[in-house]
């Protein structure tokens, strides 16, 4: 499979999340191709590898990770990804959540936490090598040729083109937020506005 449009007739290994389904029509639709002909699976967190050896032809996972391990073990993929096919779904991942209340009753305590979280990614995304080391020392049984490969194609990434580490856009909120609802994921439309904030970074 090198595209969307064949995905129809085929078996995708999903872990039950509402947005799954819903992304999978965009994109097949996107690209020409029958969505309502998609078979979908619930796999759960079974190992990508493992369930496409399991009568599972595709899956949505972490190029990072996932993607790096089947090339390091061989099995070199065929990746689309879900930007290309509908600019609604270039959305942020992962993000930091905290609430109202926090960041009312202790605004210090949120921006001294972005700031150190901030400082960790801005460091790993200078210093690949040493922050795959710094994580093998805190977690040893990990792949140690895995996380060094994924840091490789990850530390670029962290920053990508934001003017600093977790500068977010409101026209990447708007469109995903809009999806979500046209989706029938979110049952009310949101305030793009409201729900991100960029005041707690650090300054470039």
């Amino acid at each position: 499979m090198t595209r969307p449009a064949d995905y129809a007739g085929k078996t995708y290994g999903g872990y039950g999340g509402a947005i799954e389904e819903p992304l999978l029509k965009t994109l097949v639709k996107a690209d020409g191709g029958d969505p309502d002909k998609v078979k979908v699976v619930n796999v759960g967190e079974a190992d990508f590898l493992t369930a496409t050896k399991k009568g599972i032809d595709f899956e949505w996972i972490f190029y990072g990770w996932d993607g790096v391990n089947a090339e390091l073990k061989g099995s070199p993929l065929n990746i689309q990804y879900v930007k290309d096919y509908d600019k609604a779904l270039d959305f942020y991942t992962p993000i930091l959540i905290t609430n109202e209340k926090r960041i009312s009753s202790d605004p210090a305590l949120v921006k001294d936490f972005t700031a150190a979280v901030s400082e960790g990614y801005t460091y790993a995304g200078k210093n690949a090598a040493e922050s795959a080391d710094i994580l093998l020392k805190a977690a040893p049984d990990l792949d140690a040729a895995l996380v060094r490969k994924s840091q490789e194609w990850l530390s670029p990434k962290y920053q990508d083109d934001a003017a600093r580490w977790g500068e977010q856009k409101a026209t990447v909120w708007t469109d995903f937020s809009a999806w979500l609802y046209a989706q029938k994921v979110l049952s009310k439309e949101i305030d793009p506005a409201k729900a991100y904030t960029n005041d707690f970074l650090p300054a470039a």
